[in-house]
């Protein structure tokens, strides 16, 4: 291994540990880690963070899954919820790539 691969590793193993860290931090605060899923929030109840149905976005997560179920293309999905302003929390465009 070169000098600078061997860097590289430990730099990356150190930006790994720092993230777990992180990550181990908020959950001691009760904090979340991470977004939750599309058609999910976070809530918390009895002091611990918990994944609930989104009202809003749950129904538009059950619909996809039943046309990915009934034999829509992700494509497919992904055209008929942009039809219908269902944007992802990123781009705001729902896309597949």
């Amino acid at each position: 291994m070169t000098e600078q691969s061997q860097a590289m590793t430990e730099y990356f193993q150190f930006l790994s540990a720092k993230g777990k860290h992180a990550r181990q931090a908020k959950k001691e605060r009760g904090e979340a880690t991470c977004k939750p899923p599309f058609g999910f929030q976070n809530v918390r109840g009895d002091g611990k963070l918990r994944l609930s149905p989104d009202p809003v976005t749950f129904p538009q997560a059950m619909m996809a899954l039943h046309m990915r179920r009934d034999g829509s293309t992700l494509k497919e999905i992904c055209k008929f919820m942009a039809k219908r302003g269902m944007l992802s929390r990123g781009s705001g465009i729902v896309a597949i790539v």
